[in-house]
């Protein structure tokens, strides 16, 4: 049994979805979790501004 391009094209379509969707999940989890590391800092920072600089 032959597939038809058509189905082909529909396999490959919600195949490209579906991956970006996840690729699009973890870009979101990873900017969550950049802004929260960089308002934790931040907060460090304001509470001990000797404990927050980088020592060179």
């Amino acid at each position: 049994m032959k597939v038809s391009r058509r189905a082909k094209r529909d396999k490959t379509e919600t195949t490209t979805r579906i991956a970006r969707e996840i690729v699009d999940a973890e870009v979101e989890k990873r900017e969550a979790k950049t802004l929260r590391l960089r308002l934790a800092r931040m907060a460090m920072k304001a509470a001990d501004p000797a404990k927050g600089s980088r020592k060179k």
